[in-house]
């Protein structure tokens, strides 16, 4: 049986698609586009997927269900299927999440005997502080995923890049925008210049595990990579056994959103002592979310990871602000099953 693969590559910028599909040097019949597009009239339609060859050829699968990113996934499914070539490099619709969409796509390729090989995502260094540091809305760059699409660039961006096999990083490497990606990727994650490096051999080196690459953007498990700092990127690895305070972790958020960082990982709280809690501030505004459970009691941590540049300044700022929103001793005696979190975190119930 004659193995086949697939790679795939996101993006949120059309021009450095465009770009990459020439710099890949695949062959041209085997290097697509992925285009998404909806018709307002199309129900119970989601909209059409339009696969394109870099040689120009067409393909259209529509789209139906109610979650876009499984649509996406089962109209690339019959796409590739239907190609039956050995080797495919396939680009993603701009805004797609890969963690959202790889472990699905990898189990369905399984089935079907075809490797997910190489999952990359691709930024250029001169944009990267703009599009990692502050809110720049997908749809402003025509890069959202739906009509309707209210997320970031810098939301896509990280997850994407702590997700990645390889990350494509074009422009200058020795940069701020370069610094900053360095900080946020992996250490078992490859970074590529497109237009100097072999790509092609890199990506054909890989092979996609997903339960790595969960593990790296887990809120609970998500490390302090670190990295150059000639230009003033800098990392902190702020970490307690305490749990935060469900009001004064507002005031935090608020600091992080005007400093404007990178910044992830996870927290607990007092009230729910089993809850992992993730923690997302991206592009100026922080996320909250339950991020499944503690395996014991003694596991539950506040870890933040926080990237940004700028001087020390900023660090001691955020470093005291994270002291001051941690639950003191008399709060975590004191903490009521009733913590205003509800509308976030789900419903809490403390059993007596």
């Amino acid at each position: 049986m004659t193995t086949r693969t697939l790679h795939v590559i996101s993006s949120t910028n059309q021009l450095l698609t465009d770009l990459l599909s020439l710099a890949l040097n695949a062959n041209p019949d085997n290097t697509w586009q992925t285009q998404v597009i909806f018709d307002d009239d199309a129900a119970p339609q989601i909209g059409t997927a339009l696969f394109t060859s870099v040689s120009g050829k067409t393909y259209r699968i529509e789209l139906t269900g109610t979650c876009i990113t499984c649509a996406i996934r089962v109209a690339m499914i019959t796409f590739v299927d239907s190609l039956n070539t050995p080797e495919t490099f396939l680009f993603l619709p701009a805004g797609i999440e890969l963690a959202h969409l790889c472990p699905g796509l990898h189990n369905d390729l399984a089935e079907r005997h075809i490797i997910l090989g190489a999952v990359m995502h691709s930024i250029e260094a001169t944009n990267a502080p703009a599009e990692l540091l502050t809110h720049i809305p997908l749809s402003d760059h025509g890069s959202n995923l739906t009509p309707d699409d209210e997320r970031c660039l810098a939301e896509i961006h990280a997850l994407n890049l702590g997700y990645a096999d390889l990350i494509l990083l074009t422009g200058d490497h020795d940069s701020a925008g370069g610094e900053l990606v360095e900080h946020l990727r992996a250490h078992d994650t490859l970074l590529a210049n497109p237009f100097e490096d072999n790509i092609l051999a890199i990506a054909r080196s890989l092979v996609h595990r997903p339960e790595d690459a969960l593990e790296r953007i887990h809120p609970a498990t998500i490390q302090a990579w670190g990295g150059p700092d000639g230009h003033g990127t800098w990392t902190l690895d702020l970490t307690s056994q305490r749990a935060f305070h469900p009001d004064r972790l507002f005031d935090f958020a608020e600091q992080l959103g005007e400093y404007g960082v990178c910044a992830r990982g996870c927290f607990w709280l007092a009230s729910r002592p089993t809850t992992i809690c993730s923690w997302d501030a991206l592009g100026g505004s922080v996320a909250i979310s339950s991020a499944g459970s503690w395996d014991t009691p003694a596991d539950a941590q506040t870890h933040i990871v926080i990237v940004g540049i700028g001087d020390n300044t900023t660090r001691d700022a955020i470093s005291r602000a994270f002291s001051q929103a941690l639950a003191t001793d008399e709060d975590m005696l004191f903490a009521e099953a009733d913590d205003g979190l509800d509308q976030w975190l789900g419903t809490n119930v403390i059993e007596g």
